[in-house]
């Protein structure tokens, strides 16, 4: 396809490709705002967080105060008891890696509808260049005729 195709396409769907771009940002601004809001909630008040809770709540919790890792290394039996708040410790941390990886998504429905609006723009300043060219040679053309 060349370029003047790529263009005549672009611009029969480019309202329907601003609604698009508009939506992601407005969208990714607002899972912004709010994850901003729960993190604010995180450290504030832990216990108050839904999302916070239901990822903990989703992960395998100990029901032991220890939990005990068995194996054997020369023939000898070895035993290695991890306190319960270790355990609890390493359930925060992946739940905070599953709270970057939402955060990642959120990076990219904006950066995806920037570049929609952005492509947007640079169809629109073509288009609009190119008939100002036509424009002043049509200009031109009326006044060398005369």
């Amino acid at each position: 396809m060349n370029r003047e195709s790529i263009e005549n396409t672009l611009s029969r769907f480019s309202s329907l490709l601003l609604a698009i771009s508009i939506a992601l940002i407005v969208g990714g601004a607002g899972l912004m705002f709010y994850f901003g809001y729960v993190v604010y909630i995180l450290l504030s008040s832990p216990e108050q967080s839904h999302f916070m809770t239901y990822l903990l709540q989703q992960l395998p919790a100990p029901a032991e105060p220890f939990y005990t890792l068995s194996g054997s290394s020369d023939g000898k039996s070895i035993e290695i008891n991890i306190p319960t708040p270790v355990l609890l410790y390493g359930r925060y941390i992946l739940a905070f890696m599953i709270w970057s990886v939402v955060g990642g998504i959120v990076v990219q429905l904006m950066s995806a509808g920037l570049s929609i609006f952005k492509v947007l723009t640079q169809v629109t300043k073509t288009k609009n260049l190119n008939q100002k060219e036509l424009n002043d040679a049509d200009t031109r053309n009326s006044h060398n005729s005369r």
